[in-house]
């Protein structure tokens, strides 16, 4: 006879899951991978669900909550820059000049809370690399400036902007040749 396997839904083991998710969602934030969130896990006491199958299935449900709980965080700021103008906008005693910049810095703020700041333009463009032979130059370039920050990448376009242009001459046939002349 099978033993029967005990119910994952006690309030016990939500909890555990719960604080487990939460050091899963620090942790992943960070940059861990879910094997390294998995001994870490361990090292601290998880002993059951630290896995990292488990640790990956932690991700996903968080992956999945987070919109949720995004949408739910912004509106609930949005309340309260809405409930701030409001304030801002009945107080006594308070001039246009004092008023503007509180009101300008809530606007601002929801603003940014509602995306309004996004860019809305964006440019993509594709890069094909043939024959390796032919794109030497492209992958020499890429792998010595990696490491580069942008402002040392800047002044590699400057210097190379600085080089003066080599003058060559159109592929033009020439006036006269011996060889054209009739014998």
């Amino acid at each position: 006879m099978r033993k029967q396997r005990q119910s994952q839904d006690t309030a016990k083991v939500k909890v555990r899951m719960g604080k487990r998710r939460e050091k899963v969602a620090l942790m992943t934030a960070k940059g861990l991978t879910t094997r390294e969130i998995s001994k870490k896990l361990k090292a601290e006491g998880f002993q059951r669900g630290s896995s990292h199958v488990v640790v990956s299935r932690d991700i996903r449900a968080i992956s999945r909550l987070a919109p949720e709980n995004l949408q739910a965080a912004r509106e609930e700021a949005a309340e309260h820059l809405a409930g701030l103008r409001q304030m801002i906008e009945n107080a006594e005693g308070l001039q246009l000049t004092q008023m503007v910049p509180m009101l300008l810095a809530v606007h601002d703020r929801y603003a940014l809370l509602a995306g309004l700041n996004a860019a809305t333009r964006s440019v993509s463009t594709k890069v094909t690399i043939g024959d390796p032979q032919t794109s030497v130059g492209y992958t020499r370039f890429i792998r010595a400036t990696a490491r580069l920050t942008d402002e040392q990448v800047e002044s590699v376009y400057e210097f190379i902007a600085s080089i003066p242009e080599v003058k060559t001459l159109p592929a033009a046939p020439p006036e006269t040749s011996p060889l054209w002349e009739e014998k």
